[in-house]
C-alpha cells in the first residue's frame, strides 16, 4: 500500500476513535516503544556477527585478487603495466575495518528508526466561496437565546474580518445554528462576534 494512503487512513481512523480507544492506542504505542532497548541490544549482537562474516569475505576477496595480480604477465605491454600499477594500489588501499566502520555508521543498528506515533488529525474547513454580503443577511436560522457553550477542538485563524480566531480548548458561545455551508456564528469570551467552521468545535460538557 502507498505510504501516503496508509498515513491518511491512520489519521482518519484516529479522528473517529473515542477517548478510551484513543487512550488504549497511545498505551500500545508506549508498550511498543518500551521494547526498543531490547530490540537494539539483540540487533547489536546479530549485526556484530554479520560484520565479522563480512570482514572475512572482504579479506578473502582481497587475498584472491592479490594472488591473481601476482601472476599477471605484464612485462611486454606498457598499457597493462599502468593497469597493473593502478590495480595494485587499489587493492592495497582496501581496509576491511574502514569499510565495516562506514557500514556500521550508516546502516548499523544505531541508524534512525521510524516508530509509529500518534498524529492529530485536523479536519478541513468546510468553506465554500461566499459573498460577504451573504453573511450580513438575516435568514431564517434561529438565534439561540443565551447561546450554547462550545469548545474548540483545533486552532483556527480567521481569514476574513468577520471570522473568529481561537485556540484548541478555548470555550465560547454558539449563538446561531450551522448554515448550509458549514459555518456557525459565535461570540468569544471577550465579546467579539463572528463566524467559525462548525466542524472545529464540540458542545462543551
Amino acid at each position: 500500500m502507498d505510504p501516503d494512503a496508509l498515513r491518511g487512513r491512520r489519521l482518519y481512523t484516529m479522528e473517529a476513535l473515542s477517548a478510551p480507544a484513543r487512550d488504549r492506542y497511545e498505551k500500545l504505542l508506549e508498550d511498543v516503544t518500551s521494547y526498543t532497548p531490547r530490540y537494539m541490544e539483540e540487533m547489536e549482537a546479530i549485526f556484530d556477527q554479520s560484520q565479522e562474516e563480512e570482514g572475512k569475505r572482504i579479506a578473502f576477496l582481497k587475498e584472491s585478487f592479490l594472488s591473481i595480480h601476482k601472476h599477471l604477465d605484464i612485462t611486454n605491454n606498457e598499457n597493462v603495466k599502468v593497469v597493473y600499477s593502478e590495480l595494485h594500489h587499489t587493492l592495497l588501499s582496501i581496509n576491511e575495518q574502514d569499510d565495516l566502520r562506514w557500514w556500521r555508521n550508516n546502516q548499523g543498528p544505531g541508524m534512525p528508526t521510524d516508530w509509529p506515533r500518534l498524529q492529530e488529525w485536523i479536519p478541513p474547513v468546510k468553506k465554500l466561496k461566499r459573498r460577504k454580503q451573504d453573511r450580513k443577511i438575516k435568514d431564517n436560522r434561529p438565534v439561540m437565546i443565551g447561546g450554547v457553550k462550545v469548545r474548540a477542538l483545533y486552532d483556527y485563524v480567521g481569514e476574513e474580518g468577520d471570522e473568529l480566531s481561537f485556540k484548541a480548548g478555548e470555550g465560547f458561545l454558539k449563538v446561531e445554528e450551522e448554515d448550509e455551508q458549514g459555518w456557525c456564528r459565535g461570540v468569544l469570551t471577550g465579546g467579539r462576534e463572528g463566524f467559525y467552521p462548525a466542524n472545529y468545535v464540540e458542545i462543551a460538557d
